[in-house]
């Protein structure tokens, strides 16, 4: 009988030891995730419609996680009644500083940047007419400072590089937003 049991608490600890590496494993390796697109529709004067929209960068990059440490940072979208806004929320200073949306446009379109000083960063033409806007980033810290952004466009997507250090307050909030270029409320 003494093998029997020396035998079973062998098994018992080999089992648990199993399960504990297994939990580990699963809890350290990111979840692969879907990829989030995101668009916002609006209706030409001339009564055409178009869809305009971007890929939300992931937050399961391996770099990001681990069983121990939360996001470095997260997305939030919303829509608004002339487009749509994509918040960065950027947590900590190990954060990356660039944030990439991929873009969906209208077949041949071309996202065109407009002069400095500007209202808008940038333009979404179709055939020589605008139909979107980008507008100007922003970022800002935790005490409402507001840092050093910018946008621009690379291989069909739209990079906005957000400075933050081991200095800055956080948490830190930036956006990328779009604008339908024939629906811009009036200015107040």
């Amino acid at each position: 009988m003494p093998q029997i049991n020396r035998f079973s608490s062998r098994w018992i600890i080999a089992i648990i030891t199993a399960i504990s590496t297994a939990m580990m494993f699963a809890i350290s390796v990111p979840q692969a995730s879907a990829k989030e697109y995101v668009t916002t529709t609006g209706l030409s004067p001339d009564g055409n419609q178009y869809s305009i929209g971007w890929e939300v960068p992931s937050t399961q990059e391996p770099a990001r996680r681990s069983k121990r440490s939360t996001k470095d940072y997260a997305f939030e979208t919303n829509q608004l009644e002339n487009g749509m806004q994509t918040l960065i929320h950027i947590e900590n200073s190990e954060a990356p500083t660039e944030y990439r949306f991929p873009l969906s446009l209208p077949q041949e379109a071309e996202v065109i940047p407009f002069s400095e000083g500007s209202e808008d960063a940038m333009g979404v033409f179709l055939n020589g007419s605008l139909i979107a806007t980008i507008a100007t980033p922003w970022a800002i810290d935790a005490n409402g400072t507001p840092l050093q952004t910018s946008l621009h466009i690379e291989n069909g997507t739209l990079v906005q590089i957000v400075e933050h250090n081991s200095a800055t307050a956080f948490p830190v909030t930036a956006d990328p937003q779009i604008d339908w270029g024939w629906e811009k409320p009036p200015s107040s």
